[in-house]
């Protein structure tokens, strides 16, 4: 993950598992209530450069309630954010977690 991985997630979040394909490199966090945390480098940079909100480097790309869900959490708020890194590009997709937690997520890894 060339070392984007965040330094803060809210209590009680530990690492589920981590993933590759080749191109793209992920880890997702749970917690109890299954709220998720999934953390992506691609070796690619943002493509068509999305627009919204910015929180240092970083996009947010969606802020929707009651778009993400999942059997335990039921329908939750999803939040994406996108930021370039020197390896390509870095993304963070949360389940269940609000903008100030999302926020501070992002703002914890090092791009």
């Amino acid at each position: 993950m060339a070392g984007h991985i965040p330094h803060w997630l809210p209590q009680g979040f530990g690492l589920q598992g981590g993933w590759t394909d080749g191109r793209s490199t992920w880890a997702t966090w749970t917690d109890r209530g299954c709220r998720e945390v999934t953390v992506s480098s691609d070796r690619e940079g943002p493509s068509g450069g999305p627009s919204g909100p910015r929180v240092g480097p970083w996009i947010v790309v969606d802020d929707v309630a009651n778009q993400c869900a999942n059997e335990v959490l039921g329908s939750a708020t999803c939040l994406d954010y996108l930021a370039p890194a020197p390896s390509g590009s870095v993304g963070v997709n949360a389940m269940g977690l609000e903008r100030p937690e999302g926020d501070r997520i992002v703002q914890s890894i090092q791009l």
